[in-house]
């Protein structure tokens, strides 16, 4: 419950990077379920120029490809998947990210919470959300 309200309280106050919100609520919820992405620093740091992977059973990022259930993903946006899941929302907040990054950011998200939540996931809440975030 205090992480919908302190989310929702944010969505009033802020004025930028809103966008930020929904995809930050989602990976803070995986971890009240019990699915939190498992974040390592030096894994996040060694992803190269070309990218790396999102392991979706354990929420690894890696510059490996391991396992059946894998995204690539652009560096930009893997560090903003491990920020978004470990940060406080203030600096969720703060996270500027371009369009295309945006965009596979809310695709890693999106592909994360289905592998977890299956049929579950909420569509039409993330719809919303990013209707109030325009």
């Amino acid at each position: 419950f205090n992480l919908s309200l302190q989310t929702l309280q944010h969505l009033s106050l802020a004025t930028r990077h809103t966008a930020n919100l929904g995809n930050h609520f989602e990976l803070k919820l995986a971890a009240e379920l019990g699915f939190a992405p498992l974040i390592d620093r030096d894994s996040v740091e060694a992803i190269g120029d070309g990218g790396g992977y999102l392991a979706l059973d354990r929420g690894i990022i890696s510059d490996v490809r391991e396992g059946q259930h894998v995204l690539n993903g652009s560096r930009k946006a893997l560090r903003a998947f491990a920020i978004l899941a470990i940060s406080d929302l203030e600096t969720a907040m703060r996270l500027k990210l371009d369009d295309q990054t945006r965009r596979d950011v809310d695709s890693l998200v999106e592909a994360f919470m289905r592998y977890h939540l299956e049929e579950s996931y909420p569509v039409r809440a993330k719809r919303v959300i990013g209707q109030i975030s325009a």
